[in-house]
């Protein structure tokens, strides 16, 4: 995970080892005060990272069958037993000045704690094999509360509540092992929310059938599309109003990647801009186009559908964004696959 911790305006990065550490080290290469923290057994997942009552704290699973809540202090919040390892990343919820946590465990149970390490009314729920995909977090249905989305082992993709119930229709058995992370997404624009994750065969989308909401969840693996783990990044707050807007013009790359058919393109604009966006193959040659558009400042997202005669291979996204007398261009690679 990336954050500030020292309060210089650089991230420092917050990982974990085989050797059963959690470390933080800073941008000039020292490690934090308190660090590195020792655990009974190796962390194999990334960690996330926010704040508790002004009080920044890393959340991680590790093999030794808990789940750790450490301060940036070094000092430990909470220690949560489990029933086995904890190979997934802990998808956070703000609530007020305070978190809530989800994280799914090899002895097949998904968790919701708030941040003191107490269980969630109506959590764990036992889903009867180990939870490998790493929960995310979306409203599908609009109803200001989001959902928690996650999977096992064997195929099932599971939604729930956050008071626990399942959602309509599901949970959903694939029928084929998962593995990756479940990412949400508007894919095809018309207002109600996809699922996608890989699978041992294939890139599986599912289409919720009811108008949802991306809001500033977690909705992707470490929250956001810089993978950065950390719920108090600019680039999740940015999607809401009244947070604060990018410093900066950057093109991410393209989230899923490999995909098919479908893949979001994700910019951020310091400041008013139009962008213009094509697809553009090996020779160079366009294969998709989005006309010249002023978008607001902000962070925003496109979604490219391959049309079914593109073949499989690599592509290139060329985006411009022009300000003023100013123009800046990137480009990002991308690789289809069928």
């Amino acid at each position: 995970a990336l954050r500030d911790v020292n309060g210089n305006g650089k991230d420092d990065i917050i990982f974990g080892t085989d050797t059963e550490h959690l470390w933080v080290v800073l941008d000039d290469g020292t490690t934090a005060s308190g660090f590195p923290f020792t655990a009974g057994g190796d962390f194999r997942t990334a960690p996330s990272v926010g704040t508790v009552q002004g009080v920044g704290v890393v959340f991680a699973g590790s093999r030794d069958d808990s789940f750790y809540a450490v301060n940036l202090d070094g000092t430990v919040r909470f220690a949560y037993p489990t029933g086995g390892d904890v190979s997934t990343s802990a998808a956070l919820l703000p609530r007020g000045d305070s978190l809530w946590v989800f994280f799914g465990g090899d002895d097949g149970f998904v968790y919701g704690l708030d941040s003191d390490g107490n269980n969630l009314d109506g959590w764990p729920i036992d889903l009867g094999s180990p939870v490998k995909s790493s929960p995310v977090l979306a409203d599908l249905d609009s109803d200001g509360s989001p959902e928690v989305i996650t999977g096992t082992s064997n195929g099932v993709i599971a939604i729930f509540h956050l008071d626990g119930s399942p959602y309509s229709n599901f949970p959903y058995n694939s029928n084929t092992a998962l593995k990756g992370f479940p990412t949400v997404a508007d894919v095809d624009g018309d207002g109600d929310l996809e699922v996608l994750i890989g699978t041992s065969a294939n890139l599986m989308m599912l289409d919720i059938k009811s108008e949802g909401d991306l809001g500033q969840y977690w909705t992707t693996h470490q929250g956001n599309i810089r993978r950065n783990g950390n719920v108090d990044s600019p680039l999740m707050a940015a999607e809401h109003e009244g947070a604060s807007l990018p410093g900066d013009f950057r093109l991410y790359p393209n989230y899923p990647n490999p995909f098919n058919p479908s893949t979001t393109i994700a910019f951020d604009l310091a400041a008013a801009a139009t962008v213009e966006v094509s697809i553009r193959n090996l020779l160079g040659q366009e294969v998709d186009h989005w006309k010249p558009q002023t978008y607001p400042p902000g962070t925003h997202r496109i979604v490219w559908s391959a049309n079914p005669q593109i073949p499989s291979g690599i592509y290139f996204v060329q985006w411009t964004a022009s300000h003023g007398t100013q123009s800046l261009s990137r480009v990002e690679k991308m690789l289809l696959v069928k």
